[in-house]
């Protein structure tokens, strides 16, 4: 009786084989307590709750205790949704990658919520991790820093894919975000220039404000101290020293011409801030405000206006060179974000956003 032998085609062998790598594989990482990079994240304690990860995921961490830490062992986390950090944690060897282009941040660090005053302030530290910002990443920063928030970045790499070296406010890898962002409808120049906002701006003396944008002041965008607030729309800074040139006449009619005592510093095409004034124009509205100028000479300009009238030229009235066009951000929380031995690159891109990384200490950081 002829014996009949069946045979197993080599792929399906191989196949077999390889299920078999990965179950023990996955038995391994099992019993070592090591999560697979598709695994949710879920915490079993009130706080100290430790995972282990492994592998690729798109399951971004949603901690609601304090003080989970992450440990990942070749664990590389595609953002494709924000990671919301709100609670004290520590990430150690994660990557966390970006590709699509966004209109907001990856990966944001809350700071205090609002009516929590006895909450713990957050402090996050990422130890050994990597952040990738890929091409089609666009021109938002990967991470995002509250105000009041503690961010530590210890031996991380920063690594941008995209269009060279990033060096404004929003390429850079991370943002420090204050309390609010006003913008400056007004300034009286002096030292310091008093400045107006749109609304309340809730400040106190000794708050940090960060003052962006706007060209009449040497030192912006930086960061100033409150030395006064007594109206709820307008403040004072130490160092916010702004100059005025003096108004000593206006003229009527049609691109009005504007005298200073001083020379104005202006070109043609210049911006010029004008407050003080009670001219009248046609139609009606005033010469104060952000103008353009006509160079005459060194004490003279015109503005594209109709003048009826010069008014009174109170002592006030005078020109500030430049655009009061910015906004002010309040930093009461003393944000700290502190970067030790990292590197970034392109070489020579920007950290931060903020001017002279304000509210950042680096060291030993490349």
């Amino acid at each position: 009786m002829a014996v009949r032998s069946f045979r197993r085609p080599f792929g399906t062998l191989l196949q077999d084989s390889r299920s078999r790598q990965q179950e023990e594989t996955e038995s391994d990482l099992r019993a070592l307590q090591v999560s697979s990079g598709n695994d949710l994240l879920k915490e079993t304690q009130n706080s100290l709750n430790d995972f282990v990860v492994a592998g690729d995921s798109s399951l971004v961490p949603a901690f609601e205790k304090n003080h989970n830490k992450v440990l990942g062992i070749n664990y590389r986390l595609s953002c494709t949704r924000q990671v919301v950090i709100k609670t004290s944690a520590a990430f150690s060897n994660v990557t966390f990658e970006s590709s699509n282009i966004y209109v907001n941040p990856r990966v944001v660090v809350k700071g205090q919520v609002q009516g929590t005053k006895d909450a713990e302030v957050p402090h996050v530290v990422f130890e050994g991790c990597t952040f990738v910002r890929h091409q089609g990443h666009g021109t938002y920063p990967f991470v995002e820093v509250s105000d009041g928030a503690r961010a530590v970045f210890l031996g991380c790499r920063f690594i941008s894919l995209s269009n060279g070296a990033e060096t404004s406010e929003e390429d850079a890898m991370i943002r420090v975000l204050g309390d609010y962002a006003k913008t400056i409808t007004g300034l009286t120049a002096g030292s310091p220039a008093t400045v107006t906002v749109d609304g309340e701006h809730n400040l106190a003396v000794g708050d940090s404000v960060y003052i962006t944008r706007t060209t009449i002041h040497s030192g912006v965008p930086g960061v100033f101290t409150v030395s006064s607030a007594a109206s709820n729309a307008r403040f004072q800074a130490t160092g916010f020293d702004v100059t005025g040139h003096v108004i000593s006449a206006i003229g009527t009619g049609s691109n009005a011409q504007i005298t200073t005592t001083t020379s104005h510093g202006l070109t043609t095409g210049d911006y010029a801030y004008i407050h003080g004034s009670d001219a009248t124009t046609t139609p009606s509205g005033g010469i104060n405000g952000t103008q353009v100028v006509t160079k005459i000479n060194a004490t003279n300009f015109t503005i594209p206006l109709n003048v009826a009238s010069a008014g009174t030229l109170p002592a006030e009235a005078k020109v500030v060179a430049g655009n009061i066009d910015g906004t002010v951000s309040r930093f009461s929380g003393a944000t700290n974000v502190q970067l030790i031995g990292c590197s970034r690159a392109p070489t020579g891109a920007a950290y931060t956003n903020l001017a002279g990384d304000d509210f950042v200490t680096k060291t030993g950081c490349i």
